[in-house]
């Protein structure tokens, strides 16, 4: 998985990833499997502005650890090619390279969407 950078510009960009992802990973919606191309889209709404081509966010979702497969996805007749994420993982990496702050809470707002 992700390994610590002295380099804290390349820790934040990493942490800014995490944080696009877990807008998109919650609590209840077991995994997703998010296309490269997606992804840029994703990151440059978090203000990634240099992943401009889904190689870029191969990359990234690569230096997460994320590695690329053909998933099974609920609603869709063949297997979907992304990169697949779970709840857990995202939780799992965010305690660990992530803010502790904003880890409480991503958990309080997802409970809060869960029960209302």
């Amino acid at each position: 998985m992700l390994e610590r950078s002295d380099d804290t510009g390349d820790e934040a960009t990493l942490v800014r990833a995490l944080e696009a992802l877990r807008s998109r990973v919650t609590n209840g919606v077991g995994a997703l499997v998010l296309s490269s191309t997606d992804a840029v889209q994703l990151f440059r709404e978090y203000e990634l502005e240099w992943v401009t081509e889904p190689k870029h966010a191969r990359g990234l979702l690569q230096r997460l650890g994320f590695r690329s497969g053909s998933h099974r996805v609920p609603g869709k007749e063949k297997p979907v090619r992304g990169y697949k994420m779970t709840y857990a993982e995202m939780t799992d990496l965010w305690e660990r390279y992530g803010s502790t702050a904003s880890a409480d809470e991503h958990e309080a707002e997802t409970e809060a969407t869960e029960h209302a």
